[in-house]
């Protein structure tokens, strides 16, 4: 069966990402539009059940797209929640919302508004997101969202995203089976874990492949430098926090980065250039954010 569909209307793409967290979370497969015109372009191709709608949208307004979708018969069960400072707008009306809820939008609220206006949770499958070891998401919730990211890009030509890669290497790591190995690894690992939950942004996808592997998706970004940024920073405090706790074992962590728009056409190509990233990261060491080079899609 597939999975019932929102459509986040929302041009600052921070709150874009942190609503499109919480709906996923839920087990929904989500859009996002950051303008009139990308609304609109969503609204004629699908069937959301869910509109999350923000009134004041760059070049456009919010109230033109609420009453498009009120006029179209084809919309006529979706549900209308719609973000606002300060507009007043009337609940409940022909072409008004289901719901309006004032900025800043708690996840708590958002949350209640898919719980009461939502698809039952019996009648779609929810993901179970989480790796037991680490706490952070599992290898089958990264590679949803990461789909749902490919997906964008197809619709969005200006859709990037991005993903960074890299892995844990300890020196003793063929001698696991040694308590004190065992213990050093725990420490390392729960460190690590720790350091990417404080550093990156909650709406980041923070997953652990087979342990040793991590993999972050950091989704609508506004342009390439900013993963470039966000690898930089994480990496050289990674290496430090984990110096700070005593191990000076720890071979230095590389963070490989692969920037995505629509020339990839498939999860697995995504995940496969990830990884050779993640291999001339570790090669070229220091040098390797000096040159780095990323060629867009020829449009």
């Amino acid at each position: 069966m597939a999975k019932p569909f929102v459509l986040i209307i929302e041009d600052d793409r921070d709150v874009a990402a942190l609503f499109r967290h919480v709906v996923d979370m839920a087990g929904y497969s989500t859009a996002t539009a950051l303008s009139e015109k990308d609304a609109i372009d969503l609204l004629s191709k699908s069937k959301p059940e869910i509109v999350i709608l923000d009134l004041n949208l760059p070049g456009g307004s919010g109230r033109e797209i609420l009453k498009r979708i009120r006029k179209d018969k084809r919309l006529d069960q979706t549900k209308i929640l719609v973000i606002t400072a300060h507009t007043y707008v009337p609940v409940g009306s022909v072409a008004g919302p289901d719901l309006i809820l004032s900025k800043p939008v708690s996840i708590e609220q958002l949350s209640l508004f898919i719980r009461r206006f939502g698809v039952p949770q019996e009648s779609h499958t929810r993901p179970n997101p989480w790796d037991r070891k680490t706490g952070l998401y599992n290898q089958s919730f990264f590679m949803h969202r990461l789909a749902s990211s490919l997906i964008q890009t197809k619709e969005n030509d200006h859709y990037l995203y991005a993903i960074l890669s890299f892995r844990l290497i300890l020196m003793q790591e063929h001698n696991k089976k040694n308590s004190l190995d065992i213990l050093i690894w725990e420490t390392t690992l729960r460190e690590l874990v720790e350091t990417l939950k404080s550093t990156l942004r909650p709406t980041d996808t923070i997953a652990s492949f087979d342990q040793d592997n991590f993999y972050i998706l950091i989704e609508n970004i506004a342009n390439e430098d900013v993963p470039l940024m966000v690898a930089t920073r994480l990496e050289k405090i990674l290496n430090e926090n984990l110096v700070s706790i005593g191990y000076k074992n720890q071979n230095p962590i590389r963070i490989g980065v692969t920037l995505c728009d629509s020339r990839y056409g498939s999860v697995k190509k995504v995940l496969h250039e990830a990884k050779s990233t993640q291999t001339l990261a570790i090669a070229q060491g220091d040098d390797y954010f000096k040159n780095f080079t990323w060629i867009p899609k020829k449009k």
